[in-house]
C-alpha cells in the first residue's frame, strides 16, 4: 500500500487523466497546486517511480497498472464507507409530468438493461412525485444503485441513468430512476415499475405517495 503522504499527488495525478496518456506536467506546476515545495514534488515523483506506481518519459507522467489499481483500492474503500445503510422512505405528491416517460420507458435498450438488472421490464411510462422534503433524497446521492448505461437507436442517443430498487406504498416493487439529464429539479424523483403504478393503487394528481429504498 502507497504511504498517505503521497495520495494527493496520486489523486491530482488521475484528475489530470495521466492514467489515460502520458501527460506533461512541471514540477513547479506541481508543486503550486499541491502547496509544497518543488523540491518535494520531484521527490514525490521519484520516489513513486521508484515504487512502481508511475512513470516518466519524454512524452510526460503516466500512472502504472499498479499505480491505478491503488487508487481503484482506495474508491472502493471510501465508496463503501459512505455507502446509506438501513432504508430510506421519501414521500411526495403525486403530478402530471412531460409525458416523456412512455417513450423513453418503452425503449427496448432500456427495457432489456431493466429485466437483466432488476428483475422486470418496465410499463411505458413514469410516475413522477414532487417531494414534501427535497433534501430528504440527499442519501441516494451516496447510494450506488443500478447503472442503466446509455445507448444509441433510432439515429440518436438515449441517455444513462441510476435506478434503485422500490417499494412504493407497501405494494409495488419497481424502482425509483435517476437520469443523467434531467428537466426536473432535485425536489422531482421518477418511479418506474413492471405494472401501471397509477392505476394500480388508483392514484390521482394530488396523492400523498410513499417510497421505500432498502439500501444492502
Amino acid at each position: 500500500m502507497v504511504e498517505s503522504r503521497y495520495l494527493p499527488l496520486l489523486l491530482l495525478l488521475l484528475k489530470r487523466r495521466v492514467h489515460a496518456k502520458p501527460v506533461k506536467l512541471s514540477t513547479n506546476a506541481l508543486s503550486d497546486e499541491l502547496s509544497i515545495s518543488q523540491q518535494s514534488a520531484s521527490r514525490w515523483l521519484s520516489e513513486l517511480e521508484q515504487t512502481g506506481y508511475l512513470v516518466r518519459s519524454s512524452a510526460g507522467i503516466s500512472l502504472t497498472q499498479k499505480g491505478l489499481e491503488e487508487l481503484r483500492g482506495l474508491h472502493s474503500s471510501l465508496s463503501a464507507a459512505f455507502q446509506p445503510t438501513g432504508s430510506l422512505r421519501l414521500r411526495g405528491r403525486l403530478f402530471t409530468g412531460l409525458k416523456e416517460g412512455k417513450y423513453y420507458m418503452a425503449q427496448e435498450g432500456y427495457r432489456r438493461q431493466f429485466k437483466k438488472k432488476l428483475g422486470f421490464a418496465p410499463y411505458a411510462g413514469t410516475l413522477n412525485l414532487r417531494l414534501d422534503e427535497p433534501a430528504s433524497r440527499a442519501p441516494l446521492d451516496l447510494a450506488a444503485g443500478e447503472r442503466i448505461e446509455g445507448f444509441k437507436a433510432e439515429d440518436r442517443f438515449f441517455g444513462g441513468l441510476t435506478a434503485y430498487s422500490a417499494i412504493i406504498n407497501d405494494k409495488i416493487r419497481g424502482a425509483l430512476v435517476v437520469p443523467d439529464r434531467t428537466h426536473y429539479r432535485k425536489d422531482v424523483i421518477e418511479l418506474v415499475a413492471k405494472e401501471n403504478i397509477r392505476k394500480e393503487l388508483d392514484l390521482k394528481d394530488g396523492d400523498l405517495v410513499e417510497v421505500r429504498i432498502d439500501f444492502q
